[in-house]
């Protein structure tokens, strides 16, 4: 227990120093925020509510920005419960949520972005907050509903109680339209990984990956080779009968088809290259590009094609998660939020960042997966500057109030069970990043449907060819008239 507590304490200094390492944008800090010191605002709502747009948990990631008081028996609720009362209080408001219901995986993000276009262009309801994930439909940037937040100089952005990190990588030319921080706990439970079955790996008599992480060494090759050892080809290898209908076979890795995008960026591989303020499509311009595909091609082979990994793509993320459980793989990459709900199983587990393209790589980068929300402003929001303020002042407690119980509290006794797996954790949390070319849409149909589901097929170059003319002219238009 003292070493789990020794690494929730190092992991926050973490988290502080990593946001005080980035870049806040252009409002800069006020109100005596300069170092890491956080200054009340002067500010009075006089009562009134604060209207936020989010949607329904989804994968019961912590996505809801209002907890009811009746739902505070769970620790982090009532941690979250209790940072919206402090700050309701000081500030004299009331918070309410206008929450978009769950449908299918496409709905709940495409059809949420058409509900808040449909709303701020009829003017029903005066959104003061909106949580919004603009890759799968960016017209609410297009059309200029959401404010810059880099115009807000209430936005303490270069300080600890934000993710800079995240928001200097979503920052283009000084723009920043939505940001990450603590008020939504999302960008912690979507960060992609690995999780390994720890009884495979030793009955293989192999290296224990957590060795291998810290000495620098876990690379898309280390990981090749483990699930090659691991893997076991029974009488019945298709990915159909691995949901608790009996079969013999042992996969190396378990993996979605959408998943190719998140290891080229763990890789190292940039989507968009950058010039003197112009955006360009890098994807399939280097050689560190195909290397990484030539790397991953055997993890990403289905078995009944002979991957020598043994890899699986072509279940649901269900199944996959379905025959970790039931010990048929002995690597599966998830969320993290999905792997914390593995705890509950019989299987003994480890937590591992995805791999480094190779050991010259300088650390290990997470991707924070694509559908993942920001907070954002509205440009129909009827006071955005006392707003701004009400959000960083949230973003403040809930960085001491809520994200110690988040590690301490939801992850410790919930989400991992051995030290070693909270040390991969800090690992992950500390090259945490996305690339501006999927958050905003620009080449998520190209790097994660197009390459992705065609992948691991040898004609991705000419593939690329044939997009590579529109994506950039869609990317011109879209920095052009948001971004310039």
């Amino acid at each position: 227990m003292k070493r789990i507590l020794a690494l929730l304490l190092g992991l926050l200094l973490l988290l502080s120093v990593c946001s005080c390492s980035g870049a806040g944008g252009k409002g800069g800090s006020s109100d005596g925020a300069g170092n890491g010191e956080y200054v009340d605002p002067k500010l009075d709502f006089g009562g009134r509510d604060i209207l936020i747009a989010n949607q329904e948990a989804r994968q019961k990631m912590h996505m809801l920005f209002v907890i009811d008081a009746e739902e505070t028996d769970d620790t982090l609720n009532a941690a979250i419960w209790e940072s919206n009362q402090r700050v309701q209080q000081k500030f004299n408001f009331t918070l309410k949520e206008d929450l978009f219901p769950q449908g299918t995986w496409e709905e709940m993000w495409t059809d949420h972005a058409v509900y808040l276009l449909r709303n701020f262009m009829s003017g029903d309801d005066v959104f003061d907050v909106v949580f919004y994930a603009p890759n799968q439909y960016p017209d609410l940037i297009n059309n200029g509903y959401l404010y810059d937040l880099s115009d807000f100089e209430q936005l303490h952005l270069d300080q600890p109680w934000w993710d800079t990190q995240l928001n200097e990588d979503l920052t283009i030319n000084d723009r920043l339209y939505m940001s990450s921080g603590p008020i939504n706990l999302m960008a912690y439970d979507s960060m992609a990984c690995l999780v390994f079955n720890k009884d495979i790996i030793l009955a293989n008599q192999l290296e224990m990956p957590y060795d291998i992480v810290r000495e620098g060494k876990w690379t898309i090759d280390k990981l090749n080779e483990l699930a090659t050892e691991c893997k076991n080809q029974g009488s019945d290898p298709h990915w159909w009968i691995l949901t608790g209908q009996g079969g013999t076979s042992v996969y190396g890795i378990g993996m979605h088809r959408d998943f190719p995008s998140s290891f080229l960026t763990s890789a190292g591989i940039s989507f968009l290259s950058e010039k003197d303020g112009e955006y360009d499509l890098a994807v399939g311009t280097t050689d560190d590009f195909y290397l990484a595909l030539d790397k991953l091609k055997p993890l990403f082979t289905h078995c009944e094609q002979g991957g020598s990994a043994g890899g699986d793509c072509s279940g649901s993320a269900n199944n996959i998660r379905a025959y970790f459980r039931e010990g048929r793989a002995a690597f599966c990459m998830v969320s993290t939020i999905e792997a914390f709900g593995l705890r509950d199983s019989e299987i003994d587990f480890g937590f591992l960042p995805l791999p480094k393209l190779n050991e010259e790589q300088e650390k290990y980068i997470t991707d924070v997966m694509e559908r993942t929300s920001f907070v954002c402003i509205p440009t129909a929001s009827s006071d955005p500057e006392n707003v701004a303020s009400m959000l960083d002042a949230l973003a403040y407690d809930r960085y001491k109030n809520v994200v110690p119980v988040y590690y301490d509290s939801y992850i410790t006794y919930k989400g991992v069970r051995d030290e070693e797996s909270l040390e991969m954790l800090e690992i992950m949390t500390e090259g945490r990043t996305m690339n501006p070319g999927i958050a905003y849409g620009l080449c998520l149909e190209l790097v994660v449907q197009d390459i992705s589901w065609n992948f691991p097929s040898d004609s991705i170059a000419s593939l690329i060819a044939s997009k590579e003319s529109t994506v950039n002219d869609y990317i011109d238009e879209f920095i052009a008239n948001n971004f310039n």
